[in-house]
């Protein structure tokens, strides 16, 4: 009976060492992990991983470490270890979709915000990113979708505006493109995407002198943007500030815009 006693007390205390040095492995790797040093954190994340092999925490934190260091296939490999561990696990496949995003795997990273969003119906940052995939693949009209989903799950985001606006503008709907610029503004008053947009759109328009407005505020908000600054010199031309807008474009053609280059030769000359 001694002998039964002990080795029991012995299966315990292998046990409860087993479980605080996961633990352990994992608070150090987290320590590592909101200190940026991923590497370390990896390592930690692969003992704990080693030690509770059917648990998805040290796969998940290895997978975000990994993320974070640019080894994006190595993420996609542990968030897949994740969802084959837990199939209805959201974010698992929302953050496999931002690490195939990476890799130019635009369809894969589709199919998994689709699957986080089946998952999580009211999932906004997966609407958000799909939304912005969207964006690239030139899909502008589920863009507007996933952005309206995100406004209307979150009033306030300026940034959701912002892109659905760019959206329609994409669509040569202008004014529906102003008027969500004019929503992420009120929102966000130094939004300097909402007031590139809203430049954008009102030059389509035609209304040079309130796209000159907004370009003022872009490069207000930020000198050393060639962009900008070339969208500027290029309406004072058109409003016939020769001198200015010229200006404008040797600054742009200063800071590396080589289109620049071509209006000097065709309009400052």
């Amino acid at each position: 009976m001694k002998t039964l006693t002990t080795t029991i007390l012995t299966l315990l205390s292998i046990w409860t060492s087993y479980s605080q040095t996961a633990q352990d492995y994992t608070k150090t790797g987290l320590d590592k992990y909101y200190s940026a040093d991923y590497e370390g954190a990896i390592k930690d994340f692969t003992k704990v991983i080693a030690l509770d092999p059917t648990g998805t925490g040290g796969y998940l934190n290895r997978a975000n470490s990994k993320f974070n260091i640019q080894n994006y296939y190595g993420a996609v490999s542990d968030y897949s270890k994740v969802i084959e561990i837990d199939p209805n696990f959201e974010f698992a496949f929302y953050s496999r979709g931002t690490s195939k995003e990476e890799v130019e795997d635009f369809q894969g990273a589709l199919l998994d915000y689709n699957k986080a969003i089946k998952i999580e119906p009211d999932f906004e940052i997966a609407y958000f990113k799909r939304g912005s995939l969207k964006i690239n693949m030139e899909d502008y009209r589920g863009a507007i979708e996933d952005y309206t989903k995100v406004i209307e799950l979150r009033s306030g985001d300026s940034n959701a505006y912002t892109n659905r606006g760019y959206s329609k503008i994409l669509l040569n709907d202008f004014y529906g493109g102003i008027e969500d610029c004019n929503s992420a503004i009120e929102l966000e008053p130094n939004n300097i995407n909402a007031y590139l947009n809203r430049g954008n759109a009102k030059f389509e328009l035609g209304n040079y002198k309130g796209a000159l407005e907004d370009y003022n505020k872009t490069v207000e908000l930020d000198t050393n943007v060639a962009l900008y600054v070339y969208k500027r010199g290029l309406t004072k031309l058109l409003l016939n500030q020769n001198n200015s807008g010229c200006l404008d474009l040797y600054k742009a053609r200063d800071l590396g815009m080589e289109m620049a280059i071509n209006a000097i030769e065709n309009f400052c000359k």
